[in-house]
């Protein structure tokens, strides 16, 4: 009995934890919550802080991919600080979608966003080249030396 009870504990602790990364399947890609809650600027109606109104919106592209054709982006952000990211990997048999939510903020200078800040592992950057484009940059903040395009257009 003593060595049963700490494994049952042990196996409820271990399927309480899920991933916030999930496969896109017709039963779940409508039931995906964000996985954070976000600090929502009383002044600016329900804005992110720092960030302009403008910047929530979706925005695509194709990012490189080493071992695929490349990686078909969708990062949707909205006004209130969550995002969807939604990836499909190009030329890769039986490949589903991967969807991700989480939250994001506007990035050190306002220059950019940042995609769950909160968890460093998962921590992505993209940076404005321009009023409707963002670029991916390093988990440092700087520019990818590549000459591959890692930007990301609004539609």
């Amino acid at each position: 009995m003593k060595i049963v009870l700490p494994f049952f504990f042990a196996l409820a602790l271990l399927t309480g934890c899920q991933s916030s990364s999930t496969k896109e399947t017709p039963t779940d890609a409508d039931t995906t919550t964000a996985t954070d809650a976000t600090e929502v600027d009383p002044d600016t109606t329900g804005q992110v802080p720092g960030a302009p109104a403008g910047w929530a919106g979706t925005y695509a592209g194709q990012l490189p991919c080493a071992d695929c054709e490349g990686i078909q982006t969708e990062l949707t952000l909205s006004a209130t600080g969550e995002y969807t990211l939604r990836r499909t990997y190009l030329g890769k048999a039986n490949q589903q979608p991967v969807r991700e939510q989480g939250t994001w903020k506007a990035s050190d200078g306002n220059a950019g966003v940042v995609l769950d800040d909160a968890k460093p592992d998962k921590r992505t950057e993209y940076r404005f080249t321009d009023g409707n484009t963002l670029k991916l940059v390093g988990r440092d903040g700087k520019e990818l030396d590549s000459t591959l395009n890692y930007s990301l257009t609004k539609q």
